[in-house]
């Protein structure tokens, strides 16, 4: 007798483990410090069109910006990091296998001036269905030629095992690796942005003459 898996497990561990949008925030930029990445950054953006370049850490491919602009005009969020990014294996193996053990076996292999991993469960990528719908993965590794990009629409994996998320490879023009997470807006999960920022009231200060 053997153990059947249920693709719903995919929500189950992703949007109704993962209780807040902080926490799958949380568990994202601790990938990006397993990938020993110097820097992350979070973009809010009411549309893509105002999307600023030059504060992406890596440069925007053409193809990637092509294929984003052509989604309806709605509210997105990027993560993106300067780590060690994923090559395609990594992405198949870790990114896309459920409980992988990459992290746990990196783990265990570690001295004691490793820098500590944080996330080895191999389930943290899924908490960012907890943040949108459609994601986009957009990743560079020194080892690969090509830059990455997977576009999972995460309502259709958790539908059916047999679901295949379409790739695009660009080829990269430099050694430098990124990863770059897309969250977009769908009709289904549009992305309020609003409510990850917090609007204090200014206290006014009143002089008065003595």
């Amino acid at each position: 007798m053997k153990f059947k898996y249920n693709p719903r497990i995919i929500k189950h561990l992703g949007t109704e483990l993962i209780t807040s949008d902080e926490i799958a925030i949380t568990e994202l930029i601790k990938n990006s410090y397993d990938a020993k990445a110097k820097s992350v950054r979070i973009h809010f953006l009411s549309s893509f069109a105002d999307l600023d370049r030059k504060n992406l850490l890596s440069k925007l491919p053409l193809e990637i910006g092509l294929e984003i602009g052509t989604t309806p005009n709605n509210s997105l969020i990027i993560l993106e990091d300067d780590g060690i990014g994923m090559s395609l294996n990594t992405l198949r193996d870790g990114f896309f296998e459920i409980g992988s053990d990459l992290k746990a076996v990196a783990k265990s292999n570690q001295s004691e001036n490793d820098d500590i991993i944080l996330g080895d469960k191999g389930i943290g990528r899924l908490s960012a269905q907890r943040l949108s719908q459609l994601l986009f993965v957009e990743t560079k590794s020194s080892t690969d030629e090509n830059i990455n990009v997977v576009k999972i629409d995460w309502s259709k994996f958790i539908a059916s095992q047999d679901e295949d998320a379409p790739e695009i490879f660009i080829p990269k023009k430099d050694g430098s690796s990124y990863t770059r997470l897309w969250f977009l807006s769908t009709d289904e999960q549009p992305i309020n942005i609003e409510k990850f920022f917090e609007y204090r009231k200014k206290h006014t200060v009143r002089h008065f003459r003595q």
